[in-house]
């Protein structure tokens, strides 16, 4: 179908219809792959990160703006309504599905939609980034294939989360970078923007600092670009800055920053998030260093541990090894240095909080396209072929994951239980508050630690049911929650009574306690 290298000046009309074959080709394989991935595999959202997203987007589509309809204990402290500002997750991708909602409704199917088309334009940005470096279309397809293949990015298709988004982007944002070298403040202002749909853009700005510091131009000419990308950066951020300050008068506030608390020993598990502390996440960190550092070497190697299952280890080999081949092409070079200081950053500056595998993913396209650029230069015209080679063998060690059956969710019965025995005014509080919040389109509050805080948040968000599974992720004070569920007037001495015991597939899976004031009402 494809002839090889491109026939002709950039654009001619052979350049140009050869660039119409391959897309075409990648978005009708592209395309497929999806629609197989979500019929096989496709069964709802099963994790509270998910479902965040889901409900922020929703927000943003019923017109509350960029705001969460949930409460984490710890935000009481800044805000007493719901909906809430929201100032943990990034504003963009939320957005962007609020978007997809207004064209095919709020549901699983519209976010799934989404994270499909940027599945295919990450393959299309991955695609013009290798022929920009090579030239070489069959190596633009092969390239983008061989991203295709990777189990980390077919997982994602069928999430809420940003990542193939933000991959899409920061591959697009690299042919940005290939194609218009010199334009370092536009460069750090589609940073500044990617920023606002992951917070790692931080780690590749630092990336992209240190390409422009290790360069061989004079000194004045580096700090010269190094200002400017940090200044375009800044300019991207504006607007997030200015929503911050205007509803919680700190810029860069984030609730995200007391995630440098979790699994310490003052606060275990994921408790710091059902408090409401004031503690400063910064001095904890700096009067227990110990305590941190002992935090940090643990999440370092869970790290490890499950990048080997997240990416499969014979992936992982190749990938690397045509990576780290000697690059002469000095692009290549840049990437390459790019690529490896944020990879390096990432995992020094995040260890503290848990890095987890998936916040590495959107590297692979470009360390494919880079280690097909440095094969090149050995082997020459018959790359096509090794890289074909290794398309097969990607697509044969992805076998189990198509063998996989779907997963069991019960959080959408769950949340159509709920929504069938509740008003829409309702607040919920709940140990899935965000899953009670996308499926059952209720306004939740995560269980509180202890009952002080329950009564506090209570006096201006006073919930009206208790919804129960047993997810309760830490040991609550007294084990409130469980002597709840388990111990008979335990919940009448707490204002409620049980209203509701909610099956799936002939087995319990959650109770709901209604408030004794609405029964007696």
């Amino acid at each position: 179908m494809l002839t090889g290298t491109v026939s002709g000046a950039p654009g001619s009309g052979n350049a140009l219809r050869q660039r119409v074959l391959a897309l075409t080709f990648l978005v009708i394989i592209a395309s497929g792959i999806c629609w197989l991935n979500y019929r096989l595999h496709f069964n709802g959202f099963v994790l509270n990160d998910y479902h965040e997203y889901c409900q922020i987007a929703r927000n943003f589509y019923e017109g509350n703006g960029y705001s969460t309809s949930v409460l984490r204990p710890i935000a009481y402290q800044f805000f007493q309504t719901l909906p809430q500002p929201e100032v943990t997750r990034m504003p963009i991708y939320p957005f962007f599905l609020s978007l997809f909602f207004h064209l095919f409704g709020p549901s699983d199917n519209t976010i799934v939609l989404f994270n499909s088309i940027c599945y295919i334009g990450l393959l299309v940005s991955i695609f013009f980034v290798s022929l920009e470096l090579s030239g070489d279309y069959r190596i633009g397809i092969l390239v983008a294939l061989l991203t295709a293949s990777m189990k980390s990015f077919l997982e994602y298709t069928l999430t809420a989360e940003p990542n193939l988004f933000y991959a899409a982007l920061f591959t697009l944002l690299l042919y940005f970078f290939l194609k218009y070298p010199d334009k370092t403040f536009l460069l750090g202002m589609f940073l500044g923007i990617l920023y606002q749909v992951r917070a790692n853009s931080l780690f590749v700005l630092f990336g992209f600092i240190a390409a422009a510091l290790i360069g061989k131009t004079r000194w004045l000419n580096k700090l010269g670009k190094a200002f400017f990308l940090i200044a375009g950066f800044a300019a991207g951020l504006i607007p997030y800055m200015i929503r911050n300050y205007m509803v919680i008068g700190k810029p860069f506030f984030s609730l995200y920053q007391y995630s440098l608390l979790l699994f310490t020993e003052g606060f275990p598990s994921y408790s710091i998030w059902t408090q409401l502390s004031n503690v400063d996440p910064k001095a904890y960190v700096l009067s227990h260093p110990g305590e941190i550092a002992k935090k940090a070497y643990t999440f370092f190697a869970l790290l490890l541990d499950n990048a080997m299952t997240f990416y499969n280890p014979l992936v992982l080999l190749i990938i690397g090894i045509g990576f780290f081949l000697t690059a002469e092409d000095l692009r290549v070079r840049s990437l390459r240095s790019i690529i490896i200081a944020g990879i390096l950053l990432q995992i020094a500056m995040l260890l503290p909080i848990g890095s987890v595998p998936y916040y590495y993913m959107y590297f692979f396209p470009a360390m494919i396209a880079a280690g097909a650029m440095n094969i090149r230069r050995y082997i020459g015209q018959y790359t096509p072929f090794a890289l074909l080679g290794i398309l097969l063998f990607f697509v044969y060690i992805s076998i189990p994951y198509w063998k996989n059956p779907k997963p069991v969710n019960t959080f959408i019965p769950i949340g159509v239980e709920v929504s069938s025995l509740t008003g829409p005014q309702d607040i919920i509080l709940s140990d899935i508050p965000w899953e009670t919040t996308w499926y059952a389109n209720r306004r939740s509050i995560w269980l509180p630690y202890d009952l002080d805080t329950f009564k506090t948040i209570s006096r201006t968000l006073k919930p009206n049911y208790i919804l129960l599974t047993g997810r309760l992720y830490l040991n609550y004070k007294d084990d409130i929650w469980r002597r709840m569920a388990e111990e008979p007037g335990y919940a009448e001495n707490m204002g409620y009574t049980l209203n509701k015991i909610i099956t799936y597939q002939h087995q319990p899976v959650a109770l709901l306690f209604k408030t004794l004031d609405r029964r007696r009402s």
